[in-house]
């Protein structure tokens, strides 16, 4: 089914007092719109959030995420770096791409024996036991 944007339908004139009145409320033309129809139907609505809202929700949600890659990448610490690597650093290893990793990770049950027949030193990885997120690998057996 094909759409016409309502803008195009309706005439210049009205646009314009439909924005300054959606401006009057401190809102998008859309959700002023919304709230006319929703009042002559008879329907309550939930308040959308505003895109600074969603933006700010977005970045505390990535800040979460990342605290918890830092914190993991700290538990690691301890262990030598040539011993402990990131998906996309394993991937560079094995001259992959770090989704092909990811997907042999959890496809294949042999993931050690996969990554060591790729490795050039013939270094068997797998993912850090207990890690908040399976984005850290370790060495753990050498091939042949």
């Amino acid at each position: 089914m094909s759409t016409t944007p309502l803008s195009v339908r309706i005439p210049v004139n009205l646009l314009d007092k439909l924005d300054a009145k959606a401006s009057e409320f401190n809102s998008t033309r859309t959700d002023y719109l919304l709230a006319i129809l929703a009042e002559a139907a008879g329907v309550t609505l939930e308040p959308r959030g505003t895109v600074d809202e969603v933006v700010y929700k977005r970045l505390q949600s990535m800040e979460k995420r990342l605290t918890a890659l830092e914190q993991q990448v700290k538990s690691t610490q301890n262990q030598p770096t040539s011993e402990v690597l990131s998906e996309a650093d394993l991937a560079k290893r094995l001259k992959v791409k770090p989704s092909t990793v990811h997907r042999h990770r959890d496809l294949t049950t042999k993931f050690i024996d996969w990554t060591a027949s790729k490795d050039p030193s013939g270094w068997g990885w797998e993912p850090v036991p207990g890690a908040s997120s399976p984005f850290i690998y370790k060495r753990v057996c050498k091939r042949g």
